[in-house]
């Protein structure tokens, strides 16, 4: 939760009732558990900034996961909670764009590591390529066996590689799902 002081929330917090009919009407919550469950979810929220009641008094504005906690200004008392799927279109066309910058990003970072690690892969293969030359010409059992550790570890190498690059694909991909939330 955000640590600005107009946004701390103290060990004792109050639920209005209205906040845990709300709770019980628009998430389902069983209306004798709403109470508690507002306060855990309070406590996770993070702080949007100051905003005011249906009614013009100021208030503390919470948010968690798309709920809405709306919070008295000088007290620990949560007014009232709401889903909110919606949001003002100008602060949605600006997140969006933040969040496409970010998907950006770690797209070029990713291509950036592939790129490098494709370089080390190709610099791997000419290594055993030389090898497994040199490896037709040896006449010792050592030097064989030599060039064929030679061999093997660069293998090994290149696979290490090949994951390395399959887990950048993946956290390009999650990032880019992920995404897929702030587009509503």
């Amino acid at each position: 939760m955000s640590t600005q002081s107009h946004a701390i929330i103290g060990e004792n917090i109050e639920v209005t009732d209205h906040a845990a009919d709300e709770a019980a009407k628009d998430f389902g919550v069983e209306r004798h558990k709403a109470k508690r469950w507002i306060t855990d979810k309070l406590r996770k929220a993070t702080f949007v900034g100051a905003s005011c009641s249906n009614l013009g008094e100021p208030a503390r504005l919470f948010a968690y996961r798309r709920m809405a906690i709306v919070v008295a200004e000088t007290e620990d008392k949560v007014i009232t909670v709401y889903p909110r799927n919606e949001a003002d279109e100008d602060m949605r066309a600006k997140v969006e764009r933040v969040v496409l910058r970010e998907v950006r990003a770690k797209e070029r970072e990713a291509k950036r590591q592939i790129t490098e690690i494709e370089r080390q892969k190709a610099d791997l293969i000419v290594e055993a390529a030389q090898a497994n030359r040199k490896l037709i010409d040896a006449r010792t059992k050592a030097a064989k066996a030599k060039l064929q550790a030679v061999i093997a570890e660069a293998d090994e190498q290149i696979t290490k590689l090949n994951e390395m690059i399959f887990e950048i694909k993946q956290d390009a991909a999650r990032v880019a799902k992920s995404a897929v939330a702030f587009f509503v």
